[in-house]
């Protein structure tokens, strides 16, 4: 939050954006380090790295040898509301990509790891694809509207509740339409919103 009155104001072809930049492209690189350390060289890094986010294997996978369909998987993040009541009947799977990762590669799913499916994968197998553009598009425009909010009335819980919501676009778009982690999320975004939209930023002087 600390960062949101600079973050705003950010210009896309500025210096402050390419030092933001290198600064998360240095984070994502250090993490990825780190958590795959047991093996990773510094050789590995970079083409590790630049690979991560691709998902246009899985998806051609996907199409190749799997049916479209309807609600295949749409409703497998309600399996984690059932575990704190140790209710989930052997229930495993709380999304597609974990689903889909104990079918492609089991060995990574022993360890609980998983492998990443795009958001198309999700529409292909709940919604026939097609019938999930609606619903994509009506994501894409409840960001930009709180966006626009945040432009608009230039408060602290707006601005906050539009840096997350980009964030988790990106989480979205290599994975699920809805996480079960959005079950706590948007609210607690809500909550956020509210909570601090008393504090305005001041309005820049002409």
């Amino acid at each position: 939050m600390s960062l949101l009155p600079w973050l705003k104001e950010l210009r896309f072809y500025s210096r402050g954006t390419l030092i933001l930049g290198i600064a998360l492209l240095g984070i994502l690189f250090l993490g990825l380090y780190f958590r795959n350390i047991s093996w990773m060289t510094w050789h590995d890094l970079v083409p590790y790295t630049l690979n991560y986010f691709d998902t246009l294997d899985n998806l051609a996978l996907s199409l190749k040898e799997l049916s479209p369909g309807l609600n295949k998987t749409f409703f497998m993040p309600f399996n984690k509301l059932l575990t704190p009541f140790g209710n989930d009947g052997g229930i495993i799977f709380y999304d597609m990509s974990q689903w889909l990762t104990s079918i492609y590669d089991p060995d990574a799913w022993k360890i609980r790891a998983t492998i990443q499916f795009p958001v198309e994968t999700d529409m292909y197998l709940n919604f026939y694809f097609y019938l999930g553009i609606p619903i994509l598009m009506s994501f894409f425009f409840f960001i930009a509207r709180i966006y626009s909010a945040a432009h608009s009335k230039q408060h602290l819980g707006a601005w906050f509740a539009a840096m997350l919501m980009t964030l988790f676009m990106i989480s979205h778009l290599r994975g699920s339409i809805y996480n079960h982690t959005d079950f706590y999320m948007y609210p607690y975004i809500a909550v956020m919103f509210f909570l601090f939209r008393k504090y305005k930023f001041p309005s820049k002087r002409m």
